[in-house]
């Protein structure tokens, strides 16, 4: 193995974004210090050298504990509602909007959830799934969440999560549907839904591409 020093931290953000795992209790798995992995991943001045040896550490213990893939939630039929719910999801990915709204039993929240799990087997899932709360869907939950559904570097503060986000938004090659289920429930976190605002304004104004990196659809599940 011959890992980069950059590659290895890349990955590293990125598992942890994705795990929820923190900085000290990876560097306890991997066998370094906290100290000595938060110089390695900032950047910072190593105690191995040149960082090589924490790149391969890194990078090694990584690819020896793989993150769990996302499983199907169970057999989806093909109904008349799933085929429209799929051309939304599609209008979507294509930079539009929509609010899907249906009865109970309807196959809303299972059919986004079952292509959620699908996309989140592609190298750069198509769709983020979010099921929001009313009880804590603060900016920094919201941000935390959808950086992990899309594999964005870890960063410990809204500011630097909602930077990391754009980031991996803006360097993606298709475009993405961001799916809020109950989104309802977000009525009660205003900078909530200004975040999610400046996140969908900042994703569509990319220098140098055409079209709209990301679409966004609301669903509300119950009420509908």
């Amino acid at each position: 193995m011959n890992a980069s020093r950059e590659e290895a931290r890349r990955e590293l953000h990125v598992y942890m974004a994705r795990s929820g795992l923190t900085l000290p209790e990876l560097a306890r798995r991997i066998g370094y210090s906290p100290f000595s992995l938060r110089q390695f991943s900032s950047n910072s001045h190593y105690g191995d050298g040149d960082g090589h040896l924490t790149a391969e550490a890194v990078i090694g213990w990584i690819r020896t504990n793989p993150l769990p893939g996302r499983e199907l939630p169970g057999k989806l039929h093909q109904t008349r509602a799933t085929r429209e719910m799929d051309a939304m999801l599609e209008h979507v990915r294509n930079g539009g909007w929509g609010v899907l709204y249906g009865p109970s039993g309807a196959q809303k929240s299972f059919l986004l959830e079952y292509r959620a799990a699908e996309s989140a087997q592609d190298a750069e899932p198509g769709m983020v799934y979010i099921r929001t709360s009313p009880a804590g869907m603060t900016p920094n939950v919201f941000l935390r969440r959808v950086a992990a559904a899309l594999g964005a570097s870890y960063a410990q503060y809204t500011d630097g999560i909602r930077q990391s986000v754009l980031y991996a938004i803006r360097r993606r090659r298709a475009s993405l549907a961001l799916v809020l289920d109950e989104a309802d429930a977000l009525y009660r976190w205003v900078e909530t839904l200004e975040t999610l605002r400046e996140i969908g304004d900042l994703a569509r104004t990319r220098p140098g591409r055409s079209g709209h990196p990301c679409g966004w659809q609301r669903a509300r599940d119950a009420n509908f």
